[in-house]
């Protein structure tokens, strides 16, 4: 199984650090699940250049679980 890293950035462009997992495809509305109660709700979607050794950002808000 591949691993895919992103990059979690908050609403106000804080870097919340890298994010591995062996999904590939996000999508505004997907939850990432945080602790119990807590979850991070994508709020966009943005794809790494070429360049970048990461797939993309995913830009998140917290929100209760």
């Amino acid at each position: 199984m591949s691993e895919h890293q992103y990059r979690l950035i908050d609403e106000a462009g804080d870097d919340l650090g890298l994010f591995e997992t062996a999904r590939d495809q996000w999508e505004t509305g997907d939850r990432l699940p945080r602790s119990i109660g807590s979850d991070l709700e994508v709020i966009r979607v943005v794809e790494a250049e070429p360049h970048e050794p990461i797939a993309g950002f995913l830009v998140v808000k917290d929100i209760a679980g």
